[in-house]
């Protein structure tokens, strides 16, 4: 999920209080800060007077410590839910591996199982190390990360468990990043790390929503706005890149068949659908093949940044990194793809043509040379309004729609964050 509405900006303070404790952040810019196993007790449908109160799950970042148990530090907190009712939850300060097994105990479900899986996984040196770089290169410096991870398995036979998913949605907000058990209940382990990256995505920059529809969702193959299409196409991107990385999904030759045979198939003119929202209908969509939409459409996809960012990453070879993370580090929080790629051909005159072709390579075809010119002279998006269900595409009406609600195909690869 992106940040919604909410630019990155926020700084927050990091107190544990019971006698004032704090907790110093290291002097030089660490990435790694802070991890929060939080477990759901009970929903109640008032907290207690005196009691800690957070409106919404993923603003919290302070702590102020309401007791010690096995040794670990923890509050004990209520986050309102969507109904207006509270979640009674214990927030407990992690610090290694063994404070998991003694706050989640040894009789354990397979969610739970996850969330020492992807605190050892988060916490390798390796990955540690490759985290921190793509914090350095993309050049915002928020204050350090903090992990908020759920455990809701203590509602998971009751009707508010997936209630719970929802209130606690995995979520970027300022420098802390939220999971949950109820979401991730079922998903895989390589999607459970594909959603932590996308998120991560969302930590590196100052980018945020701008326009998600009446419905307030987006979806990999649905246009939104150039703004926020870059902003949740980048952090797609970022889970994209994991994937080849870490070799879970396809060798890096093959990403490119994986993206439109496993990903919504968007330029397949048989299958392929970009989903338009009707402007005064939340949730009621068109589907229009890709091919019969302009250039401005497509590049307010953010299935198609994704790939766009994907394209010019592996073009660039062992440089890729470095150069689309400086790049993203010059990007404004408005920014969209034109402005990242006019950027990106500023800073690498030399690779101009490499940069043409990828963008060709990536949309297979579907930008002519007159629609990467107008990328490369700021042209594009330079009459597009903001906030409008509407497609200014190559023919009057879609090939193909599908009006009632929201179609079967669309859905984001990484869940509906």
């Amino acid at each position: 999920m992106a940040s919604g509405n909410i630019v990155h900006k926020w700084f927050f303070g990091w107190l544990i209080a019971g006698i004032i404790v704090s907790f110093s952040l290291p002097c030089r810019a660490d990435l790694l800060s802070g991890f929060f196993y939080q477990k759901v007790l009970r929903i109640v449908d008032s907290p207690p007077k005196g009691s800690i109160v957070e409106n919404v799950a993923v603003d919290s970042t302070e702590f102020k410590q309401t007791g010690i148990e096995n040794g670990i530090l923890f509050q004990t907190m209520y986050i309102k839910s969507g109904d207006g009712k509270y979640y009674e939850v214990k927030r407990y300060v992690i610090t290694s591996s063994n404070d998991l097994d003694k706050v989640i105990g040894s009789e354990t479900n397979e969610n739970q199982r996850n969330i020492k899986s992807f605190y050892d996984y988060y916490h390798a040196d390796k990955k540690q190390a490759e985290l921190q770089n793509i914090w350095s290169e993309t050049g915002e410096k928020k204050q350090p990360l903090l992990i908020v991870y759920t455990d809701g398995e203590a509602l998971k036979n009751s009707s508010d468990y997936d209630k719970m998913a929802e209130d606690f949605t995995p979520h970027c907000c300022g420098r802390l990043i939220q999971l949950n058990t109820a979401y991730l209940n079922g998903r895989s382990w390589v999607d459970i790390k594909n959603i932590f990256e996308h998120e991560f995505g969302h930590f590196t920059n100052l980018l945020y929503d701008d326009y998600l529809g009446p419905d307030g969702d987006h979806y990999f193959n649905e246009k939104t706005s150039p703004q926020t299409a870059f902003c949740e196409g980048w952090a797609e991107f970022l889970a994209i890149r994991r994937e080849i990385k870490e070799g879970t999904r396809a060798k890096l030759q093959k990403i490119q068949k994986a993206v439109f045979d496993s990903w919504f198939f968007i330029f397949k003119t048989k299958d392929g659908k970009i989903g338009v929202e009707n402007s005064d209908t939340a949730g009621q969509y068109k589907n229009y093949n890709a091919d019969s939409l302009s250039a401005e459409d497509l590049l307010q996809v953010e299935g198609v940044n994704s790939v766009i960012l994907y394209n010019l990453w592996a073009a660039f070879g062992k440089n890729g990194d470095s150069m689309v993370f400086k790049t993203m580090a010059d990007c404004g929080a408005e920014s969209n793809i034109s402005d990242f790629i006019r950027k990106l051909i500023e800073k690498y005159p030399e690779k101009t043509k490499v940069i043409r072709k990828a963008l060709k390579n990536a949309t297979q075809n579907s930008l002519t040379d007159k629609d990467i010119d107008k990328i490369l002279t700021g042209s594009a998006f330079a009459t597009q309004e903001k906030s409008v269900g509407v497609v200014s595409g190559k023919v009057a009406s879609p090939k193909s729609t599908a009006e009632s609600g929201k179609d079967s195909s669309l859905g984001s690869y990484w869940g509906d964050d």
